[in-house]
């Protein structure tokens, strides 16, 4: 696996570039995601309190396709990561990896506050 650590926390350059360069728009998708991003953060909680793995499969893919639409790169390798790794019913070096998602979605939230 690869160390996701090595990875921008945000890539607005990709996003802009996908977007046209109308910084506006960004402005709008950062500030429309940050609530999104604290829900699947919250239900990713719930579901490593509970051990649910299946809703950890499914709110890890979420999370990962809502980090590579924002060009949230540490987030969306840290997210594949996990999400290979349970596929490969590896749930314990999952657990261990999600276990820091939170720092990196604080991190996260706090670039994208920086953006708006």
């Amino acid at each position: 696996m690869s160390d996701y650590t090595e990875k921008p926390v945000l890539d607005t350059k990709s996003v802009l570039d996908r977007i046209g360069g109308d910084k506006l728009r960004l402005k709008q998708l950062y500030s429309f995601s940050i609530h999104e991003i604290r829900t699947w953060n919250d239900k990713l909680s719930e579901c490593l309190n509970s051990l649910n793995y299946d809703e950890i499969r499914k709110t890890v893919h979420g999370l990962k396709g809502s980090s590579a639409t924002l060009g949230a790169e540490r987030c969306r390798s840290l997210f594949t990561e996990a999400e290979i790794l349970i596929s490969n019913n590896r749930k314990d070096e999952a657990l261990e990896l999600l276990k820091k998602s939170n720092d990196e979605i604080i991190e996260l939230i706090n670039e994208i506050s920086g953006n708006c």
